[in-house]
Parts: C-alpha cells; structure tokens; sequence
C-alpha cells in the first residue's frame, strides 16, 4: 500500500503534530485496555470509517483484505488451539477428536478484531503525522530518535514501491516474475531484491554523507515547515484527553473488561456505556470536520 496523507483542508491536516501524536496514543491506549468483543469490534469498525473518510474506500479496501486475512488466521489459530467451555461442534475421525469451542471461537473474534483495529489506528497515524511532522515533533528532544521513527514508518512503503517500480521495468525487458514455475519465480524475485538491497546500500551510503556535510544532528537545527500551536488544537487536545480519562475512570471500575474468558457472550449495561464513550473517541475527528466545514462556511 502505497503512503497516504490527509488533505490538508481537512480538520486532521490542519491539527498540530502534538496534538494528532497526543490522540492517537489516547486511542492506542483504550485499544489496549478493553478485552470485550463488543468494544474492540466498534473500534475496528470506527477505525475502518476513518481510513476510508480520510484515504478513499477504494484505497482502503486493498489494506482491508489482508488484514481480514491475518485476523482470520488468529481465529482460525484460536479455534484449533482453545477447546475450553463447551463445545458448539465436534468432529471424531478414529481415536482423533477435535470440537469448536464457544470460549474459542468469541475469544479469538475478540482478538482478531483488537489487532485489526490496531493496524487501521496505525494506518490512519501514518496517513496524518507524516515524516516532516515527526521530525519537527522530536528533532529539539531527540534527533536520532527523529530520524529512526521516520526510517522506520517510510521504509515498508519506500520498499514497496521500488518493487513494484523494478517490477515495471523487468516487464518491458520480457522478464514477469508472475510466470512460470515456482523454482524460477523465486531466482527472478531473488535477483530483483538482490537489486534492491544494492540500490537501498548506495542510497543510504549517499544519505549518511549528505546528512554528516550538513552536521545532522546538532542542535538548533532549521525546519522546512514551522507548525503552529491554535485555539482549535487546543480544544481538540482538550476535548480528547477528556474523554480518555473518563474511559481510564470505566476500566478501574472494571466496566467494558471480560475477566473469565467464559463470561465473554454476556454483554452488560456497563458495557454499553463504555461503547458509548469509546464511540465519542473514535468518532471524534467526524466531529471535528463537520465543526471545521461549518465555520469555513
């Protein structure tokens, strides 16, 4: 999937880097604190909603298919591994016997749907904090730092696109790595990544020189871009870390948590009221664009 960015006429484009840092670790945060397939399920779902808003459902929808496909090996892994509670099906072929389990089947759903919500919050943070933002963000702190997070976030999607950009030329050349029997694809794939790696090695070599003639990282360094802290930074950042300490206040309370895997079916009236406010954190950058279209109109 190719690196997507927000417009910057929209209310996400338009929020400080701190700002946008300081939501997303918020709902990384309540990700991370709620085990129960109703929760974790809104949060996949809000997160799929956002991407699509921000990136387009087309776009989206690419990323969407291989993450159901890992979530449907955790279930699949969870299904075959966790036999407790009682069993929905069961199958016996000689001395061999293997059942479905409900705990196994809800708790891996449970899962699936939290490390899927997981991967679309990150694509949406990758989309709106771009590299610029970040480095400008840690450069004043931690430089080094600065300059690993923004390899680290640009380096799958530069990869990817060099790929399919060699994959291209080789097929003017007559070279399709798509043909053919598996023992040949695998020696054409290895003599393009062979390519790569040699490219990446002499661009990095480049860099390193570049970046040492200019003295990176010392301090006072310049920036392309200077971001502006708003009022509406403010009441976002406000408005978010509100929200976040009211679901901290529903988990110490035990509220929207499954202690016994057994008891993951039942869904309480508690719940509901931690779906409620996580709902208000999700959906709070559609808020957001509709009070920012409003006062630009």
């Amino acid at each position: 999937m190719q690196s997507i960015e927000t417009q910057s006429s929209q209310f996400l484009g338009q929020r400080h880097p701190l700002a946008l840092v300081l939501y997303f670790g918020e709902l990384f945060t309540g990700l991370l604190l709620f085990n129960h397939i109703l929760i974790t399920g809104l949060f996949f779902l809000g997160m799929c909603g956002s991407c699509c808003w921000y990136f387009g459902g087309r776009t989206v929808w690419r990323l969407v298919r291989s993450v159901l496909s890992l979530m449907g090996l955790i279930l699949l892994l969870n299904i075959l591994l966790n036999h407790s509670g009682a069993s929905w099906w069961q199958f016996t072929l000689g001395t061999w016997h293997w059942g479905v389990s409900r705990v196994g089947v809800l708790y891996g759903a449970t899962m699936a749907l939290s490390l899927g919500g997981m991967i679309m919050a990150f694509v949406l943070f990758n989309g709106c904090v771009t590299a610029s933002q970040l480095r400008a963000l840690l450069n004043p702190v931690a430089p080094r730092l600065a300059m690993l997070l923004t390899l680290a976030i640009r380096f799958v999607n530069l990869f990817i696109q060099q790929f399919r950009r060699l994959l291209r030329l080789q097929r003017t050349r007559g070279l399709v790595v798509t043909a053919g029997p598996w023992r040949q694809r695998l020696t054409k794939t290895a003599s393009l990544l062979r390519v790569l790696l040699l490219g990446s090695i002499s661009r990095a070599m480049e860099t390193a020189i570049l970046m040492e003639g200019r003295g990176y990282g010392g301090r006072q360094r310049s920036q392309y871009r200077h971001y502006h802290w708003r009022l509406a930074d403010t009441l976002f950042t406000l408005v978010a870390s509100g929200l976040f300490l009211v679901i901290l206040g529903l988990r110490v309370r035990g509220w929207g948590v499954t202690p016994n895997v057994h008891s993951l079916p039942s869904i309480l009236a508690t719940d509901w009221w931690v779906a409620g406010v996580a709902s208000l954190v999700v959906g709070l950058p559609f808020t957001g664009e509709g009070i920012y279209r409003l006062c630009q109109n």
